[in-house]
């Protein structure tokens, strides 16, 4: 349980042990009192999100949205409570930290741990965006390892992404919010011309193959307007170190033309991809509809355990 301390909110106990802060609140060890698991607290301060209407729609649509995803290769949201100050997410707690924290230790990955990485990784985006699903901010501090593998975390900027039946994405139906982590940003978001938000997402997973097996960023420059004009254009230099094959996939994932890409279904096609891949495991996952009703998504702690931390 961490240091100890704090509070129990609803039948989770919330300890002092801080695991990350952001914007908007903190991170904190937790435990289920009732099975003893061990969880992670996302802590969000109301009035924060008063003073910013924008963001409180933003978590609202984030929660609603992680409660309708289900499948191994995602984080998990159990439970959200709120009392008079904060709003509590409590999630799946992640223990082996940040795909970004491993790159870092290593330097890169062997091809092989590379493309099982992938492969996770693959899995989760195919079945957010079968859920209709962008995320629209996948970078490697946003990927979590476990145990089994790679589970997709912080679904802050994520949006539904409309489609006809066929999947096609018609202009009345792309997304035009510009988001995302720069050095990770499709080009086509660069534009403001409005995008498929599920080709952006492939272009994110190309920079992160691209940064687990070479150690560093394809688009980098020290100066964020020269990086935007490098990732406008499509300008990256190959990693020498790549084989053939790794060539090969970076290349169609890294297409400037999203409507040139490769999509989810030629990934899953690629030679490279399929080595050692179990098939069974697209089977993986459940689907819930993802409500759109007006109002706050979290539900009220018991009064005797209410307050805010």
């Amino acid at each position: 349980m961490g240091k100890g301390g704090g509070k129990t909110i609803g039948r989770f106990r919330v300890t002092d042990d801080v695991l990350g802060t952001g914007s908007y609140g903190e991170v904190r060890r937790g435990a289920d009192t009732q099975t003893g698991e061990s969880v992670a607290v996302k802590i969000i301060k109301k009035e924060l999100l008063t003073k910013n209407q924008r963001s409180a729609q933003q978590l609202f649509r984030e929660i609603a949205i992680m409660k309708s995803l289900n499948h191994p290769n995602i984080v998990n949201l159990f439970d959200t409570l709120q009392t008079g100050n904060n709003i509590y997410m409590v999630m799946e707690l992640v223990p082996g930290g940040e795909l970004f924290e491993r790159i870092v230790e290593q330097r890169r990955f062997e091809e092989d741990k590379g493309r099982r990485y992938f492969q996770d990784l693959m899995l989760g985006v195919r079945y957010v965006h079968l859920q209709g699903v962008a995320h629209r901010d996948l970078k490697p501090e946003n990927i979590l390892i476990s145990d089994d593998g790679l589970k997709i975390a912080d679904f802050g900027l994520s949006n539904i992404q409309l489609s006809t039946s066929s999947g096609a994405v018609p202009d009345a139906m792309q997304l035009q919010t510009v988001c995302g982590t720069p050095n990770y940003v499709a080009p086509e978001v660069l534009s403001k011309a409005g995008y498929n938000g599920f080709m952006a997402d492939i272009w994110s997973c190309g920079v992160i193959l691209y940064v687990m097996l070479a150690g560093y960023l394809p688009f980098r420059d020290p100066q964020i307007p020269n990086l935007l004009q490098k990732i406008l254009k499509g300008s990256y230099e190959m990693c020498p170190n790549f084989s053939d094959p790794v060539k090969s996939i970076v290349e169609k994932l890294l297409k400037r033309d999203p409507a040139d890409r490769i999509t989810v279904d030629g990934i899953l096609d690629d030679k490279w991809f399929n080595e050692g891949f179990d098939e069974d495991r697209l089977k993986l996952g459940t689907f819930k509809p993802i409500s759109t009703e007006p109002g706050s998504p979290c539900h009220a702690a018991s009064p005797k355990h209410g307050g805010g931390a």
